[in-house]
Order: C-alpha cells, then structure tokens, then sequence
C-alpha cells in the first residue's frame, strides 16, 4: 500500500510561515489544509516517542505540544523525502543522523546556526538530486541564505560542518553497535566523549522521526 501524499505546496507554505515565525494558529490552519499532513503530525504527537500521556486530536494541540522548532525539522524532512528517488528507511535514518550531528555539533561551535545546520544535512542529498529546483523551493519559502550557502559553498560555515558530519557518520553508526574502538583523524576539534553522547542522541532523534516517515 502506497504512503498517502503530502501536498509539496503546502509544506513549502508551512516552511515559509515557520521561517518567518508566523503565530501559532496561522501554523496550525496552514497544517490543516493537507489532511495527510495533519494526520502526520496527529501521529507523531501521540507516537510513543513523544511520551504524551493523554491522546491529542486537534492539530493546534499537536503543534503546540510538538513545538514550532521540531514542526520545521519534520516540514523540512517531509519536503525532502519527497524529493528523494531512495525512500528505504534504513537510509532515511542515516540521513537524519547526519542532519543531527550537524545541529549538534553546529550547537557547539555556531550555536545560532544550529536549526539551518539540520536544514542543510537533510537537503544535501535532494541538493545532489534536484540542485537548482530545490534552491527555487527554498528560497520560495523564505528559507535562509545561510541554509542555501551550507548546500552549494563546501567553504561556508555550515558547507564544512556537512563535510564533518557525511565523514564522521559512518563511524557513528560503527560505535552505536559496538563495533569501532578508535576515532577517525578527522573529528572536528571535537572531544571525544562529546562526539559519542552526539552518535547517541543523534541516533535517538533520527529514529524518532524516521517513525514518522
């Protein structure tokens, strides 16, 4: 059975009005308007991850509960998924922990880019994809230069980070298991119990939404 779709223009208005901090409400009424996406963020909210101990069935409650933060990392992965050829979901929860470890590790070191380093992380593959018809997207809904400049600027601030995090993720997944002892030469200028608290959490955040997928 074929997933249901989720209409891209309106997850590209949703993304618009979270970028530009629109109220609450306008959110919810923008979020309403694809039934598929409403019922999404329904399921989220009263997923098991979220650890909601009544059951939510307003839109307005779930966003609210969610919050506007975590509702433009799930927009943003929804756009990009819908873009992307590969949808197995092994390789949709690598993709997340990448964009993870890049909001982490850009908490670190440029704390007020960490939202548009998730951002990044989740668009570069639809970046190799799509190149300029994903820009057009982004910049439709008012998606930051700083965002558009990690994707095509390997030199910029956040197009370094993503060389750090594709580079380092597969050692992540490697210490998640168990299976690697040793660092790669290239961390960052990280420390090294940092970087492992970052392949944890990283790994529970991406497998929390790649439930949502």
């Amino acid at each position: 059975m074929k997933e249901p779709k989720i209409s891209r223009t309106v997850l590209l208005r949703l993304i618009k009005a979270l970028m530009e901090e629109e109220e609450l409400s306008t959110v919810a009424e923008i979020a309403s308007a694809d039934p598929n996406l409403a019922a999404k963020l329904l399921q989220f909210a009263n997923s098991a991850y979220a650890g909601l101990k009544r059951r939510i069935s307003s839109i307005k409650d779930a966003i609210a509960f969610i919050g506007l933060k975590k509702l433009k990392e799930i927009a943003v992965t929804l756009l990009a998924t819908s873009l992307l050829t590969e949808k197995d979901p092994t390789k949709l929860k690598e993709l997340l922990r990448t964009a993870y470890i890049m909001k982490m590790a850009a908490k670190r070191q440029v704390p007020s880019l960490a939202e548009e380093a998730f951002m990044v992380g989740i668009l570069y593959p639809v970046y190799r994809e799509t190149g300029q018809e994903l820009l057009n997207m982004l910049k439709e809904a008012c998606v930051s230069e700083e965002v558009i400049e990690g994707l095509t600027n390997p030199h910029s601030p956040l197009g370094i980070l993503l060389k750090f995090a594709l580079a380092f993720n597969p050692y992540c997944r490697k210490i998640i298991e168990g299976e690697e002892k040793e660092f790669p030469l290239l961390v960052g200028g990280f420390k090294k119990e940092f970087l492992v608290k970052v392949c944890f959490d990283a790994d529970i955040e991406a497998e929390k939404v790649v439930q949502l997928l």
